[in-house]
């Protein structure tokens, strides 16, 4: 039994020794091209609007991470940024989706400009009474 003794903390120190920290997954620094946008044409002020962005990411490990938006000149551009969770991913370029949601404040119509790649972008436009 004493010649065992050793075991149990040799054990305990392997299997603890092989546990990773938690790390904070950041979103990716660069944009992720949208490739369509779909939901309603029209709305109301102070009401949001949901719309379904669809984006790819770079291989199977890609997800969505957030929304970047700017406004510029009387559009809203808005920006997909994924998140690479995991080691080993699959080498294909899926296409994810996520909800953006739009809270017009005032009448008239809205230009959302949906980020595709360097001064190119999907235009969807909401009409809003």
């Amino acid at each position: 039994m004493k010649h065992n003794a050793w075991l149990l903390p040799l054990l305990f120190l392997l299997l603890s020794a092989c546990q990773k920290p938690d790390e904070e997954v950041m979103p990716s620094p660069t944009p992720t091209s949208v490739i369509k946008v779909e939901g309603p044409d029209s709305g109301k002020a102070g009401e949001a609007v949901l719309l379904d962005v669809y984006f790819v990411v770079a291989n199977g490990c890609g997800q969505f991470g957030s929304f970047g938006t700017t406004v510029q000149d009387s559009a809203t551009i808005v920006a997909v940024y994924p998140v690479y969770i995991g080691e080993v991913c699959t080498l294909n370029l899926p296409t994810r989706k996520a909800v953006y949601s739009y809270t017009p404040t005032t009448k008239g119509k809205h230009t959302l400009k949906f980020w595709q790649g360097t001064n190119n972008y999907l235009i969807k436009t909401i009409t809003v009474e």
